[in-house]
C-alpha cells in the first residue's frame, strides 16, 4: 500500500506539474494574442485615417476640377461673345468695302460711259481681260458692243468669251 500510495502521490505531482505547465502556457498565449489585437487595432486605425485623409483630398480635386470646369465654361462663353462681336464687325466691314467696291465702281462705269467707243476700246486692250470684262458687263449693251467693235478682234473675242461665262471675272 505504501507503494500504491506513493503511486498516488507521484501521478499528482506530475499531474499538478503538467497543469502549472499548461496555465503558464495559456498566459504566454493569451498575452501573445493581446498584443496581437493591438497591433491590429493601430492598423485598422491608421488606415481609418489614410482613408479620411485620401477622402478630404479627393473632396479638394472634386472641387478644383469644378472650379475649373466653372472658370472653362466662363472663358467659353466670353469666347462666344468676343466671336459674335467679330462676325458682326466683319459683316459691317464687307458692308462697307461692298458700298466702297459698289461706288468705285459705279463711277468708272460712269467715266468709260462717256468716253467716246474708240479711246475706252483702246484702254480696254491694253488692260487685264478680266477688268476689261467686267467693266464691259456692267455698261449698256448697246454700248458695250460699240466699244467691242472698236477693238482688236483677238482682245474682243477673249473679252467676249469672259462676258459669255459671267461674272465674277477671273484671270485665265
Amino acid at each position: 500500500m505504501k507503494i500504491l500510495g506513493l503511486i498516488f502521490v507521484l501521478i499528482h505531482f506530475v499531474y499538478a506539474l503538467e497543469s502549472v505547465d499548461c496555465n503558464q502556457i495559456f498566459e504566454q498565449r493569451k498575452a501573445e494574442l493581446i498584443r496581437e489585437l493591438k497591433k491590429i487595432d493601430q492598423e485598422q486605425q491608421n488606415l481609418e485615417i489614410m482613408q479620411q485623409e485620401r477622402k478630404k483630398a479627393l473632396t479638394k480635386l472634386e472641387q478644383d476640377l469644378e472650379k475649373q470646369q466653372q472658370e472653362l465654361e466662363n472663358q467659353k462663353q466670353e469666347l462666344e461673345a468676343m466671336k459674335e462681336e467679330i462676325v458682326k464687325e466683319r459683316e459691317r466691314t464687307e458692308e462697307a468695302l461692298a458700298a466702297l467696291n459698289s461706288k468705285k465702281s459705279s463711277k468708272l462705269i460712269e467715266m468709260y460711259a462717256t468716253m467716246k467707243e474708240g479711246s475706252a476700246a483702246e484702254v480696254f486692250q491694253s488692260m487685264e481681260r478680266a477688268l476689261a470684262a467686267d467693266i464691259l458687263f456692267q455698261l449698256e449693251p448697246k454700248q458695250s458692243s460699240k466699244i467691242l467693235g472698236k477693238m482688236e478682234p483677238n482682245a474682243a473675242a477673249q473679252i467676249t468669251v469672259l462676258l459669255r461665262k459671267g461674272p465674277p471675272f477671273d484671270k485665265e
